[in-house]
């Protein structure tokens, strides 16, 4: 498993292999680009670098609560649900959150990156309250998951 993953993002990886999870293979470059030209054209923000290597090794993920958005809309047959798209997602966030770019969801909270503080935060989907502010994406992630693993 890719090295840019937390040993708690591998962990859940291997737990979704295991229990029969789809997990999404790498986003190509063609696509990494196109997202990247979408989320500055129609967002007017750039995909923070951490996030991009995410999508390099796994386009999307969901299981466990969490779901981290994948560069469009898939659908995930054996489970009939979807992992949403980032621009899609973020096109109905914006209005809410014009300076935060929605990277993925848990329960009510959104797992964002704030564009003007050039952090990362944990907010309440409605009201927009910090639950928490992280240095990193895998920070972030890795304190979601802790919780969501050990229930």
């Amino acid at each position: 498993m890719n090295n840019i993953f937390s040993q708690l993002f591998k962990q859940a990886v291997a737990e979704s292999e295991k229990s029969g999870s789809e997990l999404q293979e790498a986003c190509s470059k063609q696509k990494i680009a196109t997202l990247k030209n979408e989320a500055d054209a129609i967002l007017n923000m750039q995909i923070p670098e951490e996030f991009v290597a995410f999508l390099n090794h796994m386009d999307g993920y969901s299981d466990f609560g969490l779901m981290l958005y994948a560069s469009h809309p898939v659908y995930l047959e054996k489970s009939d649900s979807w992992i949403y798209g980032l621009i899609e997602s973020n096109q109905h966030y914006f209005q809410f959150f014009p300076v935060m770019i929605v990277l993925g969801e848990c329960g009510d909270e959104l797992l964002v990156y704030d564009d003007k503080l050039k952090g990362y935060k944990n907010i309440d989907r409605v009201g927009g309250n910090v639950n928490a502010e992280y240095e990193s994406f895998w920070e972030m992630i890795d304190d979601v998951l802790e919780s969501l693993i050990s229930k």
